[in-house]
């Protein structure tokens, strides 16, 4: 993903531990109650009995959540609606002002 100031959200820097930006999770109100069933249900699975059942729960629940993330370079927030993948969408939300912090 990349902001229009030029500064790209690369794969392997969303894998550090430690990273240059913020980010927050993004859930739509209208799927909150599936998101939480699917969340019940990744609990459910996490008994290391059946690690299939497990990981098919916590893709479900994912598809649910999207993110905002935080520009290090201009601190515009760039939105990844839930359900896309990093390059397919993306839009400027807020760009920080002259005299703000």
């Amino acid at each position: 993903m990349l902001c229009k100031c030029g500064f790209c959200f690369t794969p392997e820097m969303l894998a550090k531990t430690k990273r240059e930006f913020d980010s927050f999770a993004v859930i739509n109100d209208k799927a909150y109650q599936r998101f939480l069933k699917r969340e019940l249900e990744v609990v459910a699975t996490g008994n290391g009995q059946d690690p299939d059942a497990h990981a098919h729960a916590v893709a479900r629940a994912s598809a649910h959540v999207g993110s905002i993330r935080v520009c290090p370079k201009c601190s515009r927030l760039l939105f990844l609606r839930p359900g896309t993948r990093a390059g397919e969408f993306y839009r400027e939300v807020y760009q920080k002002e002259e005299g703000t912090y």
